[in-house]
């Protein structure tokens, strides 16, 4: 028996009303889903009302066969390969939708282009990977088939305000369709103010997520057990409300949501439990194809933030793909595990911490909400790219004490400033990870900013730079340091205490605890051994940053 079985006729007749049915995916379909950035129109002769039925990975030296309706991708053919033109005959004469192809394109691409009377070509982005590509076209054109649903529904279906709308005509009551954690999806239409409405409803429709009061009743009394467990309608009688019979969403045995409904004047009929279960069922197909539309994205969004941090990818479709608007402020921040003493876990442990430390940043920021942003995972360290607008501290705090609490990983933690343009994304990174390094051997606070931090960013760069040019640590400093471990003396501890002091030769004589005549007498001898004038202001600032510089102190 199919699912529309399940669903009466007056649930069918009101999807169709709601979404017309169309046969297959089109071209304009995948340009607005896919979203700017990924695929540009180079020419498209036949429209962009051109129906796709799959997407086709092209590689000249294992070539796939091409369908009517298919969307090339040239994986093996470079846009300014020679060979495109021969593609492009070969994709129009199997009557192919379009081709896809890495830019810059060379001429000859775009004059046989034009030439052909059927196939489109589309541009991809030479930092866009095509396997990401390829996987957010095969939903792109999964979603864009209701025909794909029709075959297990046999109803083309709507959104879920639409389904709702239509169960709520066929149940004859109000409907409501929650996620897991009861926040609500979807509601019939009518508003919450309806005869058939309580102020159960009404809150939660106005809250987006049920009463606290309601929340505690079905937690303390087992009724959220009972949905989670159950297959069938269940009877909920809220304090309160009105009674509600309940089915969950399920794929399989994964709860994914649930389906409330509240029976109006004609009661729960003999059909009641049929229907109920048919429209979770349906509930399902729309909930799944969210959910791996959303995964799809989020990915792209992981790789396009990966290949930016790195320097290799490209800031403007990253951007593109946020829809961040020209000179929108963003911020970078990171969050690295520290394991101290302990041994390193299996790759597969440590594989699935960071995706479970990836899903609470990308919960606490708002990004499974829809906020525009990226997390990805590198290494030891995810990286956040969020809104510069609000405080960032308090949910990166709230990230770290998650972590400690649900996952048992101790965190250390940097705020970026806010930053225009994505093309400083690298440079933003190192910053990030400088931070991370002075909060991971207690040279910082475990949750900081690099605006906190400043001085000690400015010395740890400068450390970097010396690492890469030696010379800038050569001099007096140098020549003192080599005095010191031939003589035993110590000079350098002398001066540092001197410097630390801001050359007061009281305070410094307190720290080193001798008297003010010796410390004189000692600043006097390594003048004289190395040449170093402590009143010169250029020469005393050099062997201050050289000595604070120096590795081994």
């Amino acid at each position: 028996m199919t699912l529309a079985h399940n669903l009466p006729t007056t649930v069918v007749t009101s999807l169709r009303a709601a979404r017309p049915i169309r046969r297959w995916a089109t071209l304009r379909d995948l340009l607005v889903s896919t979203g700017d950035g990924m695929l540009d129109v180079i020419s498209a002769p036949a429209g962009l009302d051109v129906p796709v039925r799959r997407a086709v990975i092209w590689d000249p030296t294992c070539p796939a066969a091409v369908d009517p309706g298919d969307i090339v991708l040239a994986v093996g053919v470079s846009g300014a390969s020679p060979d495109g033109v021969e593609l492009l005959d070969h994709a129009a004469g199997e009557g192919a939708a379009a081709v896809a192809v890495k830019g810059p394109l060379r001429r000859s691409w775009i004059d046989a282009a034009r030439e052909q009377p059927a196939v489109a070509l589309l541009e991809v982005p030479r930092e866009l990977g095509w396997d990401q590509l390829h996987a957010t076209l095969r939903t792109s054109i999964a979603v864009g088939q209701p025909d794909i649903v029709d075959e297990l529904t046999e109803a083309p279906l709507g959104d879920l305000g639409a389904l709702a709308d239509a169960a709520a005509a066929a149940l004859d009551g109000p409907v409501e369709i929650v996620d897991p954690a009861l926040r609500l999806l979807a509601f019939s239409s009518g508003g919450p103010d309806g005869e058939d409405s309580d102020e159960l409803r009404l809150a939660w429709i106005l809250a987006r997520r049920p009463p606290s009061a309601f929340l505690e009743w079905v937690r303390s009394t087992g009724a959220l057990q009972r949905l989670r467990d159950a297959y069938e309608p269940v009877r909920l009688d809220p304090p309160g409300g009105r009674p509600r019979s309940v089915v969950p969403i399920r794929a399989g045995v994964d709860v994914l949501g649930y389906v409330l409904h509240s029976p109006g004047r004609q009661g729960c009929g003999a059909r009641h439990t049929e229907v109920l279960t048919g429209v979770a069922r349906a509930a399902a197909a729309h909930v799944v194809r969210q959910r791996v539309g959303r995964d799809v994205d989020r990915r792209l969004c992981a790789d396009l933030l990966r290949g930016a941090l790195d320097g290799a990818g490209s800031p403007a479709v990253l951007a593109r793909r946020l829809a961040l608007r020209d000179g929108e402020p963003v911020r970078l921040l990171g969050f690295e595990v520290v394991r101290s003493g302990a041994r390193a876990p299996a790759s597969a442990t440590a594989h699935r911490e960071m995706g479970q430390l990836v899903d609470l940043v990308a919960l606490r920021f708002g990004l499974a909400d829809g906020v525009p942003g990226a997390v990805v995972a590198l290494g030891s360290c995810v990286y956040a790219l969020v809104p510069a607008d609000g405080e960032p501290k308090a949910p990166a705090a709230d990230v770290a004490a998650g972590a400690a609490r649900q996952l048992g990983l101790s965190l250390v933690a940097a705020i970026g400033a806010a930053v225009s343009d994505l093309q400083e994304l690298p440079a933003e990174r190192a910053e990030i990870d400088r931070v991370l390094v002075l909060g991971r051997h207690g040279n910082g606070p475990v949750l900081s900013t690099s605006e906190e931090l400043r001085s000690a960013l400015v010395l740890a760069e400068l450390g970097e730079l010396a690492r890469e040019r030696p010379r800038l640590l050569q001099g007096r400093i140098e020549r003192l340091r080599e005095i010191d471990e031939t003589c035993k003396t110590e000079y350098l501890t002398t001066l540092r205490a001197y410097f630390d002091s801001a050359c007061d030769l009281v305070e410094a004589s307190k720290r080193l605890f001798v008297h003010r005549n010796t410390l004189r007498y000692r600043l006097r001898r390594i003048q004289e051994r190395c040449g170093l004038d402590l009143g010169d202001p250029d020469e005393r600032l050099v062997a201050e940053l050289q000595l604070r510089l120096t590795v081994e102190r």
